[in-house]
């Protein structure tokens, strides 16, 4: 055995300059006064002395990290070299300079706002424990452990298939001989599947009316949930929202900040520019149309309903089903309404020349059934407390 063990390692505290903690056959462990604390396999081939990093605890291992190491000395003998070819002088083989070549040859055919995602993602997740390392030196099991860091399902999956992808150019381009993302989806944890959003039926829509004019939450929290439901918007659209966007009865959201990366319409009822008056004179002309945080809405709602009842997201399911339940609307009409818009760009096209008229007749018409809504449920909570607001 060596002289490490589980709970030297466990226990090893940054000082104020790198350390090493040896092991047997060159294995050490490698203490930054950040913390980071990384296996690295000393070794010499070839006359000359060079250092694989086998990954950092305790991510991996200690017995893991033998393995490794074993694994590379068994390649030393036979007279391969377990780190592959020497690292290029100019740093051109570094993943983070391969990540940058791959991203300049994909972003040309990008959207300038798809772009900028995947960069920061590529940014958050894999450049701080890649970034450095050699193309060809990272191993699936080291992949495997950055991607694992990744709190989110979801996001470990895009990262996952982002590395797969710089590693494919990298092959191509001669600076890697395989690809370590391949095979690793079986590895991780699934991504979430969508679940619908609590939502209200119709039938509960007088009763949330009620509540909510009765309610004593701060007006512009009030204002905002009301716009949310005359609007069908995601709720991230709305907190986001400025009044350089409202033009006429039009809010027009830049491609930026909607999830399908293009500019979606939203035509305005009476009862949304009501709304909006009201918002322009509690929160002024400048700015957003609301100072609120990401959950205002929602923690408002649930104080208001209980939790679990509704969610801001879904009052645009409310909307769906109350507007294709009625029969009076272009499914494609309700759909784009949504910013739901087909993939195909001619049908895309299409539809926003056809469907902007009628959503605007939509929108009024749905504003109007939720005025009706909200009157039953004023009357019903009036009986019980005469000082409800309107």
């Amino acid at each position: 055995m060596g002289e490490l063990n589980d709970s030297a390692c466990r226990h090893a505290k940054p000082a104020v300059k790198l350390y090493r903690m040896h092991d047997m056959g060159g294995l050490y462990l490698e203490v930054l006064p950040s913390g980071r604390k990384t296996f690295r396999l000393s070794y010499r081939i070839h006359g000359k002395q060079r250092t694989l990093s086998i990954g950092e605890y305790p991510a991996v291992k200690l017995s893991e990290a033998r393995r490794t190491a074993l694994d590379a000395r068994m390649a030393i003998r036979l007279g391969r070299d377990p780190k592959g070819a020497a690292p290029a002088e100019d740093g051109s083989d570094r993943f983070a300079a391969v990540a940058q070549e791959w991203f300049k040859a994909q972003a040309i055919g990008w959207k300038e706002t798809h772009a900028s995602r995947v960069w920061s993602r590529v940014e958050r997740f894999l450049l701080p424990d890649l970034g450095e390392r050699g193309i060809r030196d990272v191993t699936p099991r080291e992949l495997l452990e950055v991607l694992r860091k990744i709190e989110s399902p979801d996001s470990a999956k895009r990262a996952r298939v982002y590395a797969g992808s710089i590693w494919t150019f990298a092959v191509a381009s001669d600076l890697a001989e395989i690809n370590p993302a391949i095979g690793l989806s079986k590895a991780m944890p699934k991504a979430s599947k969508q679940i619908p959003r609590p939502a209200l039926s119709a039938d509960q829509l007088p009763s949330f009316f009620g509540r909510l004019s009765g309610s004593q939450m701060d007006r512009v929290t009030n204002l905002s949930i009301r716009l949310l439901m005359h609007t069908a918007v995601r709720p991230g659209e709305l907190i986001g929202a400025r009044w350089a966007e409202v033009s006429g009865d039009r809010w027009i959201i830049p491609a930026v900040r909607m999830k399908m990366e293009r500019d979606h319409i939203v035509p305005l009822s009476t009862q949304a520019l009501a709304l909006l008056r009201e918002l322009k004179g509690l929160a002024g002309a400048g700015g957003r149309f609301a100072d609120l945080k990401a959950d205002t809405m929602g923690k408002a709602i649930n104080k208001l309903m209980g939790t679990g009842i509704v969610v801001p997201h879904g009052f645009r399911s409310t909307f769906s089903t109350i507007a294709n339940d009625s029969n009076l609307w272009n499914p494609d009409a309700i759909e784009r309404q949504l910013a739901h818009a087909p993939r195909n760009k001619v049908r895309a096209a299409y539809n926003r020349a056809l469907h902007l008229e009628e959503r605007a007749k939509l929108m009024q018409w749905y504003s109007d059934v939720l005025d009706v809504a909200k009157a039953k449920g004023v009357l019903e909570a009036q009986k019980a407390d005469p000082d409800i607001l309107i």
